[in-house]
């Protein structure tokens, strides 16, 4: 689960290099708040929605409270896109924040929203009856409350703990904040055993309320470039999946990668791992390197080595349907002959490459962008090698 990252699209790179890309066995919830403040949020929330395409089924995006029209005009997203691309995009991306889902569930026990819980208690089926396709969270509502809620422990007044809700002054009363006891009917009306939600900037990226109960996740290191906090992702896996020792063995860094980047794997103020009765989960902490004149080279290397990952899922997903394009191939180069448009020779044009790939492996790629990288070599018209 990848808490706020807020454009700071160093840490998303961070975060694929320590745990990998997504993948059937390995798959993210990302918590909201893709875009605003960071420089690349553009970036960002590209990658994701195209690791969505991908990736239906092992990429999830929830919906925060900065997916939202009034606050990306305040907050730095439009501006991004219209000096970028144009206002016609950012319009676009707010189309698509409306069908985002507002929370998601782990194997029936962890509940991941972005926000918090609401002014009135609610089941799942409260959550899936909320019309969600607004350009932001209509006032006092349950979608505003699940985007822009806080818990709260300690009752500032009194020092006591905190119960039940009260208004949210922090935020400009938008949503609530909410006690123990609103969070233990929730988990027993809804038999849930953990809340996971982001919204906050935490000191060690993570931070526990309520004995446990609840969870915060923040994945922006270093947010807005002035604060000193970590950031951190929840790792969480079914229990007997995958030992101790062999989770440490895939999580820790390399001692010979040569960058300033660190990685931390301290689980605060409890064991390193946690569990439920299904599940099983810890914590990753960093601080992801920051791009500028004296690192840039790192971080091109940290990029380049995602990318590199991406050809080699493209050459695998390209050698497994090998016979069915060399199939497909001979039939449109020999279709010269019959009026297809074929070149002869053993010789395809660059789109029909492009639309024989895209048939065979079944997603619209754009190979022609990828072509010199896969190696795929270049002729003319006459046949003539071109590199």
């Amino acid at each position: 689960i990848v808490g706020d990252l807020h454009g700071q699209l160093d840490d998303l790179i961070h975060i694929f290099t320590l745990n990998g890309l997504p993948s059937s066995r390995n798959k993210y919830i990302f918590n909201g708040d893709f875009v605003d403040r960071g420089k690349n949020s553009c970036e960002v929330v590209l990658i994701l929605f195209a690791l969505k395409i991908l990736y239906p089924e092992s990429v999830f995006l929830n919906r925060g409270n900065h997916e939202a029209t009034d606050i990306n005009e305040e907050m730095g997203f439009c501006a991004e896109c219209t000096r970028k691309y144009n206002r016609d995009m950012w319009k676009r991306f707010s189309d698509a924040f409306q069908h985002l889902p507002l929370a998601s569930v782990v194997q029936d026990e962890i509940f991941v929203v972005h926000g918090g819980l609401c002014w009135e208690d609610i089941t799942m089926k409260d959550i899936l009856d909320i019309d969600r396709h607004h350009l932001f969270a209509p006032y006092e509502t349950n979608m505003e409350d699940l985007l822009w809620s806080d818990p709260l422990d300690v009752d500032d007044d009194t020092g006591l703990p905190f119960r039940g809700r009260g208004k949210n002054s922090v935020r400009n009363d938008a949503g609530c904040v909410f006690g123990e006891d609103v969070v233990d009917r929730f988990m027993a009306d809804n038999k849930l055993s953990l809340v996971v939600r982001s919204h906050e900037c935490v000191d060690a990226g993570y931070e526990w309320y309520f004995d446990e109960k609840l969870v915060t996740v923040f994945s922006a290191s270093r947010y807005r470039g002035k604060d000193d906090n970590l950031g951190s992702v929840m790792l969480i896996s079914s229990k007997g999946s995958s030992s101790e020792k062999e989770t440490k063995k895939k999580f820790l860094p390399d001692q010979d990668t040569k960058s300033s980047s660190s990685s931390y794997y301290g689980y605060q103020g409890g064991a390193k791992f946690g569990e439920t009765k299904k599940l099983q989960y810890r914590f990753i902490q960093y601080e992801a390197e920051k791009r500028h004149a004296k690192n840039s080279h790192n971080f091109c290397l940290r990029y380049g080595s995602q990318e590199n990952k991406v050809l080699t899922l493209m050459i695998k997903h390209i050698s497994k349907r090998r016979l069915k394009l060399i199939h497909h191939f001979d039939e449109v180069s020999s279709s010269k002959n019959n009026g297809g448009g074929g070149l002869g020779k053993g010789y395809v044009t660059r789109t029909q490459w492009k639309a024989g790939l895209n048939k065979a492996i079944g997603v619209n790629i754009p190979w022609l962008s990828f072509q010199e990288m896969l190696g795929v070599p270049a002729y003319g018209v006459d046949g003539s090698f071109r590199g």
